[in-house]
């Protein structure tokens, strides 16, 4: 007879984006590291497949939609993978199901598997931004809640919840220095500016023409300025033919922001990432005027930005849908080149950092949560 040993467990888990596979892959890590008898399966990136040792269901990226057209366009395909996993849960019968944002699909799935094993989400539904009426049924499609900012666990008074923090607050120092010995054609004495331009193709596409077109008219206007685009490898070729240099290297990208005079970038989570850099940013954003039209009807936040949002206060200048113009970016970027508007303030500094930081950090607390759940040593 087999011995099944003391921390053999069976874990599920889904991710559905290029931030949740960054935020699984870590915690995997040190879940495999700490456990090594775990066996995980589901669906993720190759952050979380490297990390789990595991492959994915179906490629992650088929859940990535964003915007009503997106998703009515790929509805029959979303749908087909829904009852893929569902019925994937139920084969394997996982001791647990470990979600990572991607609400509309992944707590769907996990309310469909609640008879059957204990389950975890990973990043709590922004409640506080819109749809405030998530908070009142979550329970039902979830066990526990690990939510990454300090601020969101009054909004979810009827669930176990556990601040676990932000990864991006837990990484590593880098050389700032690396950047400038990789590409010396670059100079630290000329302004650099840093074009992130969406982690989605369908963000890209709306946002990178008006982006480029901010950047010529700014390159007029500004002496000597340097830019690079920092993207993901699977987007790389999206920009090729473009006369600027293009970064995908992870420590590369902290060490460019860490000498970026300015940033512009979508709304999303690499404003927290700049923030933490102390980097001054735009966010410039546009989504479907439709989506646009019923989001103002839905949005509670006075600020789109996460940078914002938790520092309670504009420190990155906001231009949306009709304000998303060429002119009005270039004219933000000029400000933010002749100041250093983060940096030199360390309140908005201190109100982000206390929202993300926890002791342990993101994985290891995340780590103990789940390691309480499935009653591990």
């Amino acid at each position: 007879m087999t011995k099944i040993h003391s921390s053999f467990r069976k874990v599920w888990v889904i991710a559905g984006e290029p931030s949740g596979d960054a935020l699984g892959g870590s915690l995997l890590a040190v879940l495999r590291q700490k456990y090594p008898d775990i066996v995980f399966s589901g669906i993720g990136g190759p952050l979380m497949e490297e990390s789990g040792g595991f492959v994915s269901l179906f490629p992650y990226t088929e859940l990535c939609h964003m915007g009503i057209g997106s998703v009515l366009k790929n509805g029959i395909s979303l749908i087909k993978r829904y009852y893929q996993a569902v019925n994937a849960i139920f084969l394997q019968r996982p001791d647990l199901l470990l979600t990572i944002d991607c609400p509309d699909f992944s707590l769907r799935v996990s309310h469909s598997v609640r008879k059957i094993t204990k389950r975890i989400h990973c990043v709590a539904p922004s409640v506080w931004a819109w749809r405030k009426s998530r908070a009142r049924t979550l329970e039902k499609k979830t066990d526990y809640l690990l939510h990454l900012f300090e601020f969101e666990k009054k909004f979810f008074p009827k669930i176990p919840c556990f601040w676990v923090g932000h990864p991006l607050a837990d990484q590593s120092f880098v050389n700032r220095d690396v950047f400038w010995s990789t590409y010396p054609s670059f100079s630290s004495l000329h302004p650099l500016l840093c074009i992130l331009p969406g982690s989605r193709i369908s963000e890209i596409k709306r946002c990178w023409p008006v982006f480029k077109q901010s950047v010529e008219l700014l390159r007029r206007a500004v002496k000597n300025l340097q830019v690079v685009i920092v993207t993901l490898p699977e987007h790389k070729e999206l920009f090729e033919q473009e006369k600027y240099l293009v970064v995908t290297d992870s420590l590369l990208k902290k060490s460019i922001f860490l000498n970026s005079t300015a940033a512009l970038a979508c709304s999303g989570t690499v404003t927290l990432e700049l923030a933490l850099c102390g980097t001054p940013m735009v966010i410039g954003y546009r989504v479907h005027c439709v989506l646009a039209w019923i989001l103002r009807r839905l949005i509670t936040t006075p600020y789109v930005g996460l940078v914002n949002i938790l520092a309670k206060k504009m420190v990155a200048p906001e231009y949306l849908q009709e304000n998303f113009t060429p002119e009005g970016l270039e004219s933000a970027l000029k400000v933010l080149l002749n100041s250093n508007q983060i940096s030199k303030d360390p309140q908005n500094f201190e109100k982000i950092w206390s929202n993300v930081k926890t002791p342990l950090g993101f994985a290891e607390t995340s780590t103990k949560v789940i390691a309480d759940v499935l009653n591990l040593a």
